[in-house]
């Protein structure tokens, strides 16, 4: 369990945050998958949340524009974690936009908002109090938050699974029951490193791109890896593989990335994003077996390569 402060830096990829409590007497608190994230460090911030105390939910009333809902029961989650109104709704103020939200602060659902304008590093909170304690990363919007700072940069957050073995890390990506947390647990038995396998964020580097482990459960380790290839997969009769580029490579990654289309910046960051992430890792179409023979299936690829 991590003490109470009012300013906490959490490094999310190679970017750093600094959250910090705007009014006096309030204390940020970290939820357990954000705990692995916290940063120990005199290097400067990339990113600001300022969290502001909202004591009447009055104050923030609904204003500007509607231009994203998602209802509370778009993912299946058991009742007691699931919001009381909608997990968000975006609306576009005069200047950015505003969405409103949850943040579950381990006993209830707490209303939040977030302000921001797309691409710009400061973002403003707004959370009730529990106490003197601000709980602006819990359930959904912690994810939220990471998913904001993936547009802030060249970035790439997608379903996936990464793993490292050796020197060399490889991502599995594809639809729901592609195999991706099958594929992760076929590699962790034969001793690769698991980065995350389920919300990944690929990050441009001086010589090549990385993957990223996110804060999304209470196990979640800041961890990276260097990525050698992305694997589209899904379920087989035997082991084969297909190298695929251009747009079909493209749109494959594509299809698979977190994305929220409510902003024409946001959008055109994430598609040359992933034109500059499949230009640069070679990209497969995968069938694999449910056996440990596709480690080997895939490290002799790499090897040929």
């Amino acid at each position: 369990m991590l003490s109470l402060k009012s300013s906490w830096k959490i490094r999310i990829s190679d970017l750093l945050l600094n959250i910090s409590a705007e009014d006096e007497g309030y204390a940020i608190n970290i939820p357990e998958n954000f705990s692995d994230f916290v940063a120990e460090t005199p290097q400067m911030c990339d990113i600001h949340l300022s969290v502001h105390t909202v004591h009447e939910v009055d104050e923030m009333m609904a204003n500007g524009d509607p231009v994203s809902h998602v209802p509370a029961d778009a993912v299946k989650l058991p009742p007691e974690m699931t919001p009381p109104g909608p997990l968000w709704e975006v609306r576009r103020k005069s200047k950015g936009y505003r969405i409103s939200t949850w943040s579950h602060n381990g006993e209830k659902f707490l209303p939040l908002w977030i302000d921001f304008d797309p691409g710009h590093p400061r973002v403003k909170l707004h959370a009730i109090p529990a106490g003197n304690k601000l709980n602006p990363l819990g359930y959904p919007a912690g994810a939220l938050i990471v998913y904001l700072v993936s547009t802030m940069v060249p970035s790439v957050l997608i379903h996936a699974s990464a793993l490292s073995r050796g020197e060399k890390g490889f991502l599995f990506t594809g639809l729901s029951g592609a195999g991706k947390s099958t594929m992760a647990s076929i590699w962790s038995k034969e001793g690769a490193s698991v980065i995350h396998d389920d919300r990944v964020m690929l990050r441009p580097g001086k010589d090549s791109w990385h993957a990223y482990s996110t804060p999304v459960n209470g196990t979640d380790t800041d961890n990276e890896s260097p990525l050698n290839a992305i694997y589209v997969i899904s379920h087989g009769p035997v082991n084969s593989a297909r190298r695929i580029g251009g747009m079909e490579a493209y749109t494959a990654v594509l299809k698979n990335c977190i994305q929220h289309q409510y902003d024409r910046q946001i959008i055109k960051n994430l598609l040359e994003s992933v034109h500059q992430l499949t230009d640069a890792v070679p990209v497969y179409e995968l069938q694999f077996k449910n056996d440990s023979e596709v480690v080997g299936f895939v490290e002799k690829m790499n090897m040929d390569d």
